[in-house]
């Protein structure tokens, strides 16, 4: 069930491209690093057209693979995944963030937390409620915060890995028979989403400054030391590999920008 051969990358990338809705989600760790490591890749489609009656499509039963991250090079089934004309997500910001980090945008993923807010069934709902009120279909969530890159994995973690994606193609669909003409809303903001995930996944040095908050009342000189200091952070970071924070808690960016020590032991005096 567990794909860790490249030669069937490939081939799962072409299913992909010849079906008429995709799904998919990522499993990775976050702990203790700046950037996400990517352990699982989940993936199902389905070839019921778009257009079928609802219950029709529902039924259709998918195709669902797990890939190992850890043992292949995804990039063929995120190309897939992003040329295909209705992608479906849950909940992807991070996902799309890793994604970016491939070099890969998606435009047209649809996420079904967006559709289930337009669809007026609550913001930033889980995809466990939305399977429960829309399929009657009790989702297991023990298993989300395992160790995702230990091998082998789990009966467990396979299951629930399988049940983020199987899913989502009969939730996406009961969600646009319910948006009717407001589909386009959601692909919309869908679209924002994506953008906004892939601009953090590819941020310069030169604009960290930007995602830090406190900067009301700095004077110019105090904007210039917090650029320096984001972009400083920032690059020790990755060098790192470690959270921004390890390396320079944002409320110190914030008082060396604005009391600008100018001496060692001013400097140590600062609680951050």
């Amino acid at each position: 069930m567990v794909v860790t051969e490249p030669a069937e990358v490939g081939a799962i990338a072409k299913s992909i491209a010849d079906s008429s809705l995709a799904a998919f989600d990522l499993e990775f760790l976050t702990a203790d690093r700046l950037v996400p490591t990517l352990c699982v890749i989940q993936v199902s489609w389905v070839s019921a057209p778009l257009d079928a009656p609802v219950e029709e499509f529902v039924s259709a039963e998918p195709e669902v693979r797990i890939l190992d991250a850890l043992a292949i090079d995804a990039t063929p089934v995120f190309a897939a995944l992003a040329a295909h004309p209705c992608t479906v997500v849950h909940a992807a910001r991070q996902d799309l963030g890793i994604v970016g980090r491939f070099g890969i945008a998606m435009p047209n993923i649809v996420d079904t937390q967006v559709m289930a807010a337009f669809a007026g069934i609550g913001d930033q709902v889980g995809l466990g409620l939305l399977t429960s009120e829309l399929l009657g279909v009790a989702l297991a969530k023990e298993q989300q915060w395992t160790d995702w890159a230990k091998r082998p994995l789990s009966p467990a973690q396979l299951a629930y890995a399988a049940a983020d994606v199987q899913h989502l193609p009969a939730i996406y669909a009961k969600l646009a028979a319910r948006l009717g003409d407001r589909m386009p809303w959601a692909r919309a903001e869908s679209g924002v989403i994506a953008a906004d995930a892939l601009a953090a996944a590819t941020l310069a040095p030169e604009d960290a400054w930007r995602s830090i908050n406190g900067l009301r009342g700095l004077d110019p000189l105090g904007l210039a030391v917090v650029r320096a200091l984001a972009a400083w952070r920032f690059r020790v970071a990755n060098d790192l590999d470690k959270p921004l924070g390890w390396v320079l808690p944002e409320k110190l960016v914030i008082d060396l920008a604005r009391h600008r020590p100018d001496d060692g032991d001013k400097i140590r005096s600062l609680k951050g």
